[in-house]
Protein backbone atom coordinates (compact mmCIF):
# COMPACT_ATOMS: atom_id res chain seq x y z
CA UNK A 1 0.00 0.00 0.00
CA UNK A 2 2.64 2.44 0.87
CA UNK A 3 4.11 1.35 -2.21
CA UNK A 4 0.79 2.64 -4.21
CA UNK A 5 0.82 5.58 -2.04
CA UNK A 6 4.17 6.71 -3.85
CA UNK A 7 3.43 6.08 -7.11
CA UNK A 8 0.10 7.64 -6.78
CA UNK A 9 1.87 11.07 -5.10
CA UNK A 10 5.51 10.91 -7.64
CA UNK A 11 2.81 10.39 -10.64
CA UNK A 12 1.05 13.60 -9.93
CA UNK A 13 4.01 15.59 -8.71
CA UNK A 14 5.35 14.54 -12.16
CA UNK A 15 2.36 15.72 -14.11
CA UNK A 16 2.22 18.96 -12.57
CA UNK A 17 6.16 19.59 -13.51
CA UNK A 18 5.10 18.68 -17.13
CA UNK A 19 4.54 22.37 -19.25
CA UNK A 20 0.72 22.25 -20.74
CA UNK A 21 0.36 22.71 -24.31
CA UNK A 22 -0.96 26.03 -24.07
CA UNK A 23 0.91 27.46 -20.91
CA UNK A 24 3.34 29.96 -21.15
CA UNK A 25 7.05 29.30 -20.40
CA UNK A 26 10.68 30.71 -21.02
CA UNK A 27 13.51 29.34 -22.33
CA UNK A 28 17.06 30.57 -21.17
CA UNK A 29 19.80 30.13 -23.63
CA UNK A 30 23.17 29.27 -22.53
CA UNK A 31 26.27 29.11 -24.53
CA UNK A 32 29.32 27.17 -23.33
CA UNK A 33 32.33 29.55 -23.68
CA UNK A 34 34.67 27.03 -25.00
CA UNK A 35 32.07 26.46 -28.05
CA UNK A 36 32.53 29.80 -28.40
CA UNK A 37 35.77 30.06 -28.81
CA UNK A 38 36.08 27.53 -31.16
CA UNK A 39 33.26 28.41 -33.62
CA UNK A 40 35.25 32.17 -33.55
CA UNK A 41 38.77 30.92 -33.79
CA UNK A 42 39.74 33.24 -36.67
CA UNK A 43 37.78 36.28 -35.40
CA UNK A 44 40.38 37.37 -32.86
CA UNK A 45 37.35 37.00 -29.97
CA UNK A 46 38.98 36.66 -26.82
CA UNK A 47 37.90 35.99 -23.14
CA UNK A 48 39.47 36.38 -19.78
CA UNK A 49 40.89 33.43 -17.84
CA UNK A 50 38.61 34.12 -14.81
CA UNK A 51 35.28 34.17 -17.88
CA UNK A 52 32.07 31.78 -16.80
CA UNK A 53 32.29 28.61 -18.57
CA UNK A 54 28.44 29.28 -19.42
CA UNK A 55 27.38 32.73 -20.23
CA UNK A 56 23.89 33.60 -20.99
CA UNK A 57 22.08 34.56 -24.38
CA UNK A 58 18.77 34.88 -23.89
CA UNK A 59 15.53 34.23 -22.27
CA UNK A 60 12.92 33.92 -24.36
CA UNK A 61 9.28 33.92 -23.18
CA UNK A 62 7.21 31.34 -25.07
CA UNK A 63 3.67 31.56 -26.06
CA UNK A 64 3.59 27.81 -26.65
CA UNK A 65 6.22 24.77 -27.30
CA UNK A 66 8.28 26.23 -30.33
CA UNK A 67 6.00 29.65 -30.65
CA UNK A 68 7.92 32.19 -29.19
CA UNK A 69 7.44 36.38 -29.04
CA UNK A 70 10.01 38.47 -30.60
CA UNK A 71 10.70 42.05 -30.97
CA UNK A 72 7.45 43.19 -29.30
CA UNK A 73 9.37 47.11 -29.38
CA UNK A 74 11.70 47.33 -31.79
CA UNK A 75 12.10 50.76 -31.05
CA UNK A 76 13.32 49.91 -27.48
CA UNK A 77 16.74 51.46 -26.36
CA UNK A 78 19.01 49.37 -24.50
CA UNK A 79 21.09 51.96 -22.28
CA UNK A 80 23.43 49.63 -19.12
CA UNK A 81 21.30 51.09 -16.53
CA UNK A 82 19.10 47.96 -17.35
CA UNK A 83 21.73 45.88 -15.18
CA UNK A 84 23.43 48.24 -13.39
CA UNK A 85 22.10 47.02 -10.36
CA UNK A 86 23.61 43.19 -10.76
CA UNK A 87 26.52 42.58 -9.70
CA UNK A 88 27.75 39.60 -11.07
CA UNK A 89 26.16 40.98 -14.72
CA UNK A 90 30.08 40.42 -16.53
CA UNK A 91 30.65 36.82 -15.37
CA UNK A 92 26.90 35.66 -15.83
CA UNK A 93 25.93 37.45 -19.39
CA UNK A 94 29.00 38.58 -21.33
CA UNK A 95 28.22 41.90 -22.93
CA UNK A 96 29.71 40.63 -26.33
CA UNK A 97 29.37 37.81 -28.16
CA UNK A 98 31.13 36.95 -31.18
CA UNK A 99 27.74 36.57 -33.55
CA UNK A 100 25.84 39.44 -31.91
CA UNK A 101 27.25 43.33 -31.62
CA UNK A 102 25.75 43.59 -27.92
CA UNK A 103 24.28 40.36 -26.44
CA UNK A 104 22.28 42.01 -23.72
CA UNK A 105 21.27 44.63 -25.92
CA UNK A 106 19.57 42.21 -28.66
CA UNK A 107 18.49 39.69 -25.98
CA UNK A 108 16.41 43.02 -24.85
CA UNK A 109 15.08 44.12 -28.01
CA UNK A 110 14.10 40.92 -29.08
CA UNK A 111 13.03 38.93 -26.55
CA UNK A 112 12.83 41.15 -23.70
CA UNK A 113 10.54 43.61 -24.75
CA UNK A 114 8.08 40.48 -25.03
CA UNK A 115 7.96 40.06 -21.12
CA UNK A 116 7.51 43.06 -19.61
CA UNK A 117 3.94 42.60 -19.23
CA UNK A 118 4.48 39.66 -17.23
CA UNK A 119 8.16 41.38 -15.52
CA UNK A 120 6.89 44.90 -15.29
CA UNK A 121 10.65 46.34 -16.55
CA UNK A 122 13.43 45.31 -18.24
CA UNK A 123 15.72 45.16 -15.26
CA UNK A 124 13.94 42.38 -13.97
CA UNK A 125 14.32 40.69 -16.98
CA UNK A 126 17.94 40.38 -16.65
CA UNK A 127 17.18 40.21 -12.91
CA UNK A 128 15.42 37.05 -13.75
CA UNK A 129 18.07 35.58 -16.19
CA UNK A 130 20.88 35.81 -13.73
CA UNK A 131 18.97 34.52 -11.33
CA UNK A 132 17.97 31.32 -13.42
CA UNK A 133 21.54 30.81 -14.42
CA UNK A 134 22.99 30.92 -10.73
CA UNK A 135 21.25 28.17 -9.92
CA UNK A 136 21.48 26.43 -12.05
CA UNK A 137 25.13 26.44 -12.13
CA UNK A 138 26.20 24.07 -14.88
CA UNK A 139 29.44 23.65 -14.52
CA UNK A 140 29.50 22.72 -10.82
CA UNK A 141 26.30 19.97 -12.51
CA UNK A 142 29.40 19.17 -14.64
CA UNK A 143 32.23 18.81 -11.92
CA UNK A 144 29.69 17.12 -9.29
CA UNK A 145 29.41 14.38 -12.85
CA UNK A 146 33.18 14.24 -12.77
CA UNK A 147 32.78 16.12 -16.41
CA UNK A 148 36.16 18.05 -16.83
CA UNK A 149 36.82 20.47 -20.06
CA UNK A 150 39.44 18.27 -21.80
CA UNK A 151 39.79 16.58 -25.77
CA UNK A 152 38.78 13.17 -24.00
CA UNK A 153 35.06 11.74 -25.34
CA UNK A 154 32.15 11.59 -22.98
CA UNK A 155 28.97 9.87 -23.09
CA UNK A 156 25.80 12.38 -23.74
CA UNK A 157 23.74 10.71 -21.79
CA UNK A 158 26.16 11.82 -18.82
CA UNK A 159 25.93 14.90 -19.88
CA UNK A 160 22.03 14.73 -19.85
CA UNK A 161 22.66 13.42 -16.25
CA UNK A 162 24.47 15.91 -14.93
CA UNK A 163 21.59 18.76 -15.92
CA UNK A 164 18.71 16.32 -14.41
CA UNK A 165 21.02 15.49 -11.29
CA UNK A 166 21.60 19.53 -10.58
CA UNK A 167 18.22 20.96 -11.70
CA UNK A 168 15.62 17.61 -10.98
CA UNK A 169 14.35 17.98 -14.86
CA UNK A 170 16.16 17.35 -17.52
CA UNK A 171 17.88 20.41 -19.85
CA UNK A 172 18.12 20.58 -23.39
CA UNK A 173 21.84 20.07 -25.24
CA UNK A 174 22.43 21.38 -28.47
CA UNK A 175 26.06 20.14 -30.06
CA UNK A 176 27.78 21.70 -33.17
CA UNK A 177 30.44 20.33 -35.39
CA UNK A 178 33.87 21.48 -35.23
CA UNK A 179 36.83 20.44 -37.05
CA UNK A 180 35.05 16.74 -37.25
CA UNK A 181 34.48 16.76 -33.43
CA UNK A 182 30.80 17.21 -32.03
CA UNK A 183 31.38 19.34 -28.88
CA UNK A 184 28.74 20.51 -26.28
CA UNK A 185 27.62 24.02 -27.66
CA UNK A 186 23.86 25.54 -25.83
CA UNK A 187 22.31 24.48 -23.08
CA UNK A 188 18.28 25.83 -22.79
CA UNK A 189 16.45 25.29 -19.76
CA UNK A 190 12.66 25.40 -19.67
CA UNK A 191 10.98 27.28 -16.85
CA UNK A 192 7.03 27.79 -16.15
CA UNK A 193 5.67 31.31 -15.75
CA UNK A 194 7.14 31.70 -12.07
CA UNK A 195 10.47 30.74 -13.11
CA UNK A 196 10.12 27.21 -11.78
CA UNK A 197 12.32 24.57 -13.84
CA UNK A 198 10.18 22.05 -15.49
CA UNK A 199 10.43 19.31 -17.63
CA UNK A 200 10.88 20.51 -21.20
CA UNK A 201 8.47 19.40 -23.97
CA UNK A 202 9.03 16.99 -26.44
CA UNK A 203 9.05 19.31 -29.01
CA UNK A 204 11.79 20.65 -27.27
CA UNK A 205 13.85 17.41 -26.73
CA UNK A 206 13.01 16.60 -30.80
CA UNK A 207 14.71 20.12 -31.65
CA UNK A 208 17.82 19.82 -29.63
CA UNK A 209 19.17 16.66 -27.75
CA UNK A 210 18.71 15.16 -31.23
CA UNK A 211 21.64 16.42 -32.90
CA UNK A 212 24.21 15.01 -30.43
CA UNK A 213 25.80 11.50 -31.03
CA UNK A 214 26.03 9.59 -28.45
CA UNK A 215 29.77 11.12 -27.88
CA UNK A 216 30.55 14.06 -27.70
CA UNK A 217 33.28 16.63 -26.43
CA UNK A 218 33.64 19.19 -23.40
CA UNK A 219 36.71 20.88 -24.05
CA UNK A 220 38.55 23.58 -22.33
CA UNK A 221 38.97 27.33 -23.02
CA UNK A 222 41.66 26.97 -26.23
CA UNK A 223 44.84 29.00 -25.51
CA UNK A 224 44.28 31.47 -28.91
CA UNK A 225 40.72 32.34 -27.09
CA UNK A 226 42.46 34.10 -23.59
CA UNK A 227 43.21 37.50 -23.36
CA UNK A 228 46.71 38.38 -22.50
Amino acid sequence: MIATLFFILHSTWALKSRLPSNEEHYLLEVVYTAASCIENKYSGYKVKDDVNPFTIVSLQPMKTPMNGSTFCDPSYHYTGEEVAEIDTISADWMEELPTVENSRAEAAVKYGTCALDALGDMSQYFKEAVKLHRFANLSKALEDARIKPSPSPVSVVNVWNAWKAKLRFNALTECRSFEGQSILYKVFIVVNSQFRVIEPPIEYKRKYNQLCPNVIRVPAIPDYCLAG
